[in-house]
């Protein structure tokens, strides 16, 4: 897949971000998992010696990165999130696949994939919280969409925890023309929309190929992509609230449809 999301002269941009990375653990995860170049480390002089720092610096010390280490004050004004924990890198950005590539390339790797979209999530937070539960699920891919939504900030990067650094990524314009490829080629595509009649748990079609769309907490799933989907699905609820936030509905959705599949003959 390497071909496939290399950028060339004439082509689009298919990378989803991630050049600012802050906070031990995605910094860490990032190191370990070695991807991605990564071109320099900013350490706060006066952050504490843990065994996450140490282990940073046996990573960079073997890869030849470069560490600069710079007063609380610089290192402060170069941070992007609220507690980048004493440690920035910098790498090149996370490739992406076309959405062609990532449906062929979970097709490929078993039969029944299971991807999420995210249409219209603005707060970085909850992207990366929502990375973070499918990586723990074992999804197989996450498709961001440009329109309306935030990419692979770093704040994004942070609450993912290093989980961008396992997953495959796709980046669409819209939601609607993707859900429309997608079911071109076999995806059942559910969307998590609090509204529906219809339970989530009842859902028949959660062992086949499935594009779980996640919408903005709110406004929810955009007009013309919940048209689109071929079911629209909420969680029951037990008790007075009436709806979860997207990151906290989302991890519901996600271990629910696993438990749907897993729970299958």
């Amino acid at each position: 897949m390497r071909s496939q999301i290399q950028k060339t002269s004439g082509q689009r941009d298919l990378s989803v971000g991630g050049e600012q990375i802050e906070g031990k653990q995605a910094v860490l995860e990032l190191l370990r998992v070695g991807k991605r170049r990564v071109h320099k480390l900013t350490i706060s002089q006066d952050g504490p010696m843990s065994s996450a720092m140490r282990e940073i610096y046996n990573h960079a010390a073997a890869s030849d990165i470069v560490i600069a280490e710079v007063t609380k004050n610089e290192f402060l004004r170069k941070a992007k999130t609220e507690a980048p924990q004493g440690v920035i890198a910098t790498a090149e950005p996370i490739a992406g696949v076309t959405l062609n590539g990532l449906a062929k390339e979970s097709l490929d790797k078993k039969s029944a994939p299971f991807l999420v979209l995210l249409d219209s999530i603005s707060d970085p937070y909850n992207v990366g919280s929502i990375i973070r539960t499918a990586l723990a699920a074992g999804i197989d891919g996450v498709i961001l969409c440009e329109h309306s939504a935030a990419g692979i900030t770093p704040a994004a990067a942070k609450a993912a925890a290093g989980a961008i650094e396992h997953l495959s990524f796709a980046k669409v314009s819209r939601a609607p023309s993707a859900i429309g490829l997608l079911k071109e080629k076999g995806f059942w595509v559910v969307g998590l929309d609090s509204h529906s009649k219809t339970y989530l748990d009842s859902v028949e079609v959660l062992s086949m190929p499935l594009v779980l769309v996640l919408g903005s907490e709110g406004k929810g799933i955009s007009p013309l992509a919940k048209e689109r989907c071929d079911i629209l699905a909420a969680i029951e609820m037990y008790g007075p609230a009436e709806s979860l936030g997207v990151s906290a509905a989302a991890a519901v959705a996600l271990f629910g449809v696993v438990r749907a599949r897993t729970s299958k003959p």
